[in-house]
């Protein structure tokens, strides 16, 4: 075999590779082609006039850097929010929203038993789940999404004691937990996930308030003692996966409301300091940047509503400025992209949304003209997603705003 014969041969193996390990760039034709070989050989081959063909091989090639990312979405403020279209939940009480790959879901309260929502885009509308999940009269309090599993959890007050639903497509149903979680009178008030396991948290007769599992699909395990007290009950549940701690609130009878641990099958530990004083109601807890929020309802009427802490197990600080007002009450908290959303009721003063990118230092209040109660704040794609509690008027349930950047 001559030389020119041996080339023609070896670059042809070498187009072939290129096409079968999908490194065949640049095609024009079959006979304009070029071929980048291991991120440093290129291979050409291009018909010339005359009907000519031109081959060459092997031509050193610099290696192309990868694109760079895009620029991190950092959020300082807070738009408008606009009301989804519809008569959503029936006017009546919307609990809380949650997003994950691609979709939104809200819980609520709805005459017909119509208690959770889906929808992929809120400034178009919503739709109900069949077959009235939580049963007709049935109430839906919370939503998760568990991003590992893609599974859906909602937990509420079911006419049948079915009190956490699962569910991967919204759009198609929900199915029971089984065992009946927080027993016959019991009802779900919160649920998150986190490292592979679902925590919920609500009310049981006997006194166990927070259960957990890894598979929503099968059954619950209570957490051992009697974490909130007999009586008593938890509103809310988060996790921060850097330190791996669960933090929950509630109502606990000596002003205990704020609980934490690093492994919920094992127990929890209370925070110092009774956070939201004896007779205090702690009702929502979220984790972003290293930092924890509990809102809630301070009973001793100094305002201190939205507490920090960078370690739920030395104790909370107040956030600056009565953020809620005195007599008022935060009801839901997150964090995305370097922004604290902090939603609720300020009475009179119509300051129901905050937002902050240090709540050490203090919060903003997004003007709001009209009296609202408001119940849920959630992120999602570029959406900020608030839900309402304002039953038998007309203001609407579901409300979204576009995040600035």
């Amino acid at each position: 075999m001559n030389a020119d014969r041996s080339n023609t041969e070896r670059t042809r193996r070498l187009r072939d590779l290129a096409i079968s390990s999908g490194q065949l760039t640049g095609i024009l034709s079959y006979d304009s082609y070029t071929a980048k070989l291991l991120g440093s050989q290129v291979y050409t081959r291009q018909r010339a006039e005359g009907g000519t063909v031109e081959e060459s091989c092997c031509v050193a090639a610099a290696a192309e850097p990868p694109p760079p990312p895009p620029p991190p979405c950092v959020l300082t403020t807070l738009a408008p929010f606009t009301a989804s279209p519809g008569y959503l939940f029936g006017r009546d009480r919307a609990n809380g929203a949650a997003y994950g790959n691609g979709l939104w879901v809200a819980v609520g309260v709805e005459p017909s038993g119509n208690n959770i929502l889906w929808s992929t885009d809120p400034s178009n509308g919503w739709n109900q789940s069949p077959n009235q999940p939580f049963g007709f009269n049935g109430r839906a309090f919370w939503i998760a999404y568990g991003s590992d599993s893609s599974i859906w959890v909602a937990v509420g007050l079911g006419v049948s004691g079915n009190h956490i639903l699962w569910s991967t497509n919204p759009s198609s149903g929900w199915s029971p937990s089984l065992g009946n979680p927080f027993g016959t009178g019991g009802s779900g008030y919160g649920v998150a996930y986190g490292n592979g396991l679902w925590v919920a948290v609500g009310e049981d007769v006997s006194g166990r308030n927070i259960l957990f599992s890894a598979n929503p699909s099968g059954s619950w395990t209570v957490s051992p003692g009697y974490p909130f007290g007999v009586g008593r009950y938890g509103n809310n549940v988060a996790y921060g996966p850097e330190s791996n701690v669960w933090v929950a609130v509630g109502v606990e009878v000596s002003g205990n409301n704020i609980l934490w641990s690093t492994d919920p099958s094992v127990g929890w530990n209370t925070s110092p300091g009774l956070p939201f004083g004896a007779g205090g109601s702690a009702i929502t807890t979220a984790y972003g940047n290293g930092l924890w929020l509990a809102g809630g309802y301070d009973v001793t009427g100094n305002g201190n509503n939205i507490l920090w802490s960078t370690d739920p197990s030395g104790g909370w600080t107040a956030s600056p400025g009565l953020p809620f007002g005195t007599a008022g009450r935060c009801r839901s908290i997150t964090y995305a992209n370097g922004l604290w959303v902090a939603v609720g009721n300020d009475g009179p003063a119509d300051k129901d949304i905050l937002y902050s990118t240090d709540p050490i230092l203090g919060w903003t209040a997004l003007t709001d003209a009209t009296l609202h109660n408001y119940t849920g704040i959630a992120y999602g794609d570029g959406l900020w997603v608030i839900t309402n509690n304002r039953p038998a008027d007309t203001l609407p349930s579901i409300y979204y705003s576009v995040a600035d950047c």
